[in-house]
């Protein structure tokens, strides 16, 4: 499927689609998982998610708040997000990345998208947004410092 990234979608369902693929991602990263890492990446993708289904929530009740409609099919969401499917098996590690890759994907369209908010005098649904910014910055950041750790796992292993 091609991607329509026309300036023609509003932004926060634009937002709302890459939170839907994120959502569906750290599902799939939680049924998925295997390892030594099992138990604490089972247990933070649940986490993960159960805060992404809130923030989908409150945005979509946010978007039909401000007059327009929500997407809320899996097509529209796949149509007009950013950030792709992932349908291979990873090892945790390489699903941490991933997500760190679509958070900052997710948080640049973040902080390009508040200041359009703002400028329409559209303060609630800044504020919706600077909300879910937060979150994401700081998962990333518990996700690059996991990283960090594990790699020096990996650097100590190899002796180096």
């Amino acid at each position: 499927m091609t991607k329509n990234h026309s300036k023609g979608i509003d932004p926060l369902n634009r937002i709302l689609a890459n939170l839907q693929i994120r959502y569906q991602k750290l599902r799939g990263f939680h049924w998925k998982v295997s390892g030594s890492d099992f138990f604490e990446f089972h247990e933070k993708f649940e986490e993960f998610y159960t805060s992404t289904a809130k923030q989908i929530d409150l945005l979509a009740e946010r978007v039909l708040t401000v007059g327009r409609v929500p997407l809320s099919t899996f097509r529209e969401f796949l149509m007009f997000a950013v950030i792709e499917e992932n349908d291979i098996n990873l090892e945790s590690q390489e699903m941490f990345e991933v997500l760190v890759d679509d958070n900052d994907t997710i948080i640049h369209q973040l902080k390009k998208t508040i200041p359009l908010m703002r400028e329409n005098s559209d303060f609630g649904s800044a504020r919706l947004l600077e909300d879910i910014l937060l979150s994401l910055e700081k998962q990333s950041w518990m996700m690059n410092a996991w990283l960090a750790k594990s790699q020096e796992r990996v650097l100590v292993g190899r002796g180096a």
